[in-house]
C-alpha cells in the first residue's frame, strides 16, 4: 500500500476551531493547534476530487464511487495515518514537533526550562489508591513547584523519549516561537438582507504561523500529513 507525506504550509492566518459549539451571540472561538486529523483528511480528499473534476455534490450523495476515496458511506483505501505540527528549515529539512507525553513534566527555573520524568513505583506498605494498576507514576522532587506549559518536543527529543531517555532543555521549543494568536472580532450576517444581524457579535482566535520570510526564526511552521492508500497532489493549495 502506497504511503505519501506532504508538508502543508499556511499562506495566511488560520482559524482552527475545535469541536466546541459556536454560533451563539458573544461566542468565542478558540483555536486548536494542531487541528484534528479529520481537518487534513477533509481538505486532502476535497483537493483530490477537485483535481479529477469530480462532481462534489454527486460524490456527497454517494452517486460516485472513487477508486481511493470510495463513497461517504463506504470509504475506500484513503487513510490519514499521521498528522503533526512541523517546521521546515531553509535547506528543506522537515522536523516533526510533538506534544510532550503525560509522563514528562516540564518546569522552569529562572526562565530556563527543564524536563523530568515520572517514575512508576510501588506504593509503600499501608497506602492504598484507586488505581487498577500495581504501580503509580510519581515525581520525586525536593521542592514543590508548578509545571510549565506551552512547550513542544523536537523530533530529536521525541526520539530520545522513545529510546527511554529523558529529553533536555535543548529538545524543547516554545509555542511562542512557532505561532502567535491574533484575536479577531466579527459580526454575523443576515442571509436575506446581507447586513449585520442584531446581537451576533463574536470573537475568534486566528493563528499566525511563523514564516521564514517574515521572521528571523530560520524555518516555516506548518503541518505534516501522511496518507496511505491514495496518490496525493504534489503541489497546490488546500482549504483548512
Amino acid at each position: 500500500m502506497s504511503i505519501e507525506t506532504r508538508f502543508i504550509e499556511p499562506l495566511d492566518v488560520l482559524f482552527l476551531r475545535g469541536n466546541k459549539l459556536f454560533g451563539d451571540p458573544g461566542s468565542h472561538g478558540e483555536s486548536l493547534v494542531p487541528p484534528w486529523p479529520s481537518v487534513a483528511a477533509g481538505a486532502l480528499r476535497s483537493r483530490m476530487l477537485a483535481d479529477e473534476r469530480v462532481d462534489l455534490a454527486a460524490f456527497a450523495r454517494g452517486d460516485i464511487d472513487h477508486p481511493a476515496l470510495g463513497t461517504p458511506e463506504a470509504p475506500g483505501s484513503f487513510a490519514v495515518t499521521a498528522f503533526h505540527l512541523a517546521r521546515r528549515f531553509a535547506d528543506g529539512r522537515v522536523e516533526l514537533l510533538i506534544a510532550p507525553p503525560a509522563d514528562l513534566v516540564i518546569g522552569e527555573n529562572e526562565g530556563k526550562p527543564g524536563v523530568r520524568r515520572l517514575q512508576p513505583v510501588t506504593l509503600a506498605t499501608g497506602l492504598q489508591a484507586s488505581s487498577s494498576l500495581p504501580l503509580l507514576s510519581v515525581l520525586a522532587e525536593k521542592e514543590r513547584g508548578k509545571p510549565a506549559s506551552g512547550f513542544w518536543l523536537t523530533q530529536t527529543g521525541w526520539e530520545k523519549y522513545l529510546r527511554g531517555d529523558t529529553p533536555d532543555a535543548t529538545d524543547l521549543v516554545r509555542s511562542s516561537q512557532l505561532w502567535a494568536i491574533d484575536h479577531r472580532v466579527g459580526v454575523g450576517l443576515d442571509a436575506t438582507t446581507r447586513r449585520a444581524a442584531d446581537g451576533k457579535l463574536f470573537s475568534v482566535q486566528a493563528v499566525s504561523m511563523v514564516q521564514r520570510q517574515h521572521a528571523a526564526a530560520g524555518f516555516d511552521v506548518g503541518f505534516v500529513a501522511t496518507v496511505s492508500g491514495a496518490e496525493l497532489p504534489k503541489t497546490g493549495s488546500v482549504r483548512l
